[in-house]
C-alpha cells in the first residue's frame, strides 16, 4: 500500500481519482490549494486563503464577516462574479419586501427590509459563498483540464472581478427604484 504525502498548498493541484460529481455542483474532496484560490480571487487571493486556513471547517459558509459585502451587497456580488447568488438575493428581497409590506408595522420601514436584511446576510455568508464558488469551479477544471498551467489560466479567467457587472447592476437597481417611485406618484 502506497503512502500518500500531504498536499503542499503552494503547489498546483494534481487530480485525485475522486473528483467532482457529474453535475459539477459539489467540489472535490481535496482541499483548495493556495495557488487555486489566488488564481481565482486575483489580488485578494491571500486574504481568502488566510480565511480558509483560519476557518474551523473548510465547508462552512460562515468563514468571516465581509465588511465590503455587507456595506454594498448588490455591488459586491456581481463584482465577484457571483451572478446566481445576486439574482437569488434580489428575488428574495423582492419577495420579502412584498410579504412584509402587507404587515402594517413594517410599511414605513423600507430601509430595514430592502437593505439591512440582505446586507447582514451577505456580510455573514459572502466569504463562504465565494470560497464555495472557487471549490466548484476548481473541481470542474480538475476534472476537465489535466494541464496545471492551463487550469490556473482558466481559473483566473473564470474568477477575478467585474466592475462592469457591478456598475450595470447598480445602475439597473437605481433606475428601477426611480421608475417605481415615479409610477407610484402618477
Amino acid at each position: 500500500m502506497a503512502t500518500r504525502l500531504p498536499h503542499d498548498p503552494n503547489l498546483p493541484y494534481l487530480p485525485s481519482p475522486v473528483c467532482a460529481t457529474s453535475a459539477g455542483m459539489t467540489a472535490d474532496a481535496e482541499a483548495l490549494s493556495r495557488v487555486e484560490i489566488e488564481a481565482y480571487a486575483g489580488a485578494n487571493g491571500r486574504v481568502y486563503w488566510d480565511m480558509l486556513s483560519a476557518s474551523a471547517s473548510s465547508r462552512s459558509l460562515l468563514v468571516g464577516f465581509n465588511v465590503a459585502a455587507a456595506a454594498f451587497p448588490f455591488i459586491w456580488l456581481p463584482y465577484r462574479k457571483m451572478f446566481r447568488e445576486c439574482a437569488l438575493v434580489l428575488v428574495m428581497g423582492i419577495f420579502l419586501t412584498a410579504l412584509l409590506g402587507a404587515i402594517p408595522m413594517f410599511r414605513g420601514r423600507p430601509l430595514l427590509i430592502d437593505y439591512l436584511a440582505p446586507s447582514a446576510a451577505i456580510g455573514l455568508l459572502g466569504n463562504g459563498l465565494y470560497l464555495r464558488r472557487i471549490r466548484i469551479v476548481a473541481a470542474r477544471l480538475r476534472k476537465s483540464e489535466p494541464d496545471p498551467d492551463r487550469r490556473m489560466f482558466l481559473l483566473a479567467e473564470c474568477g477575478g472581478t467585474s466592475w462592469g457587472a457591478a456598475v450595470i447592476l447598480a445602475l439597473g437597481i437605481s433606475s428601477l427604484r426611480i421608475a417605481l417611485r415615479l409610477w407610484t406618484r402618477l
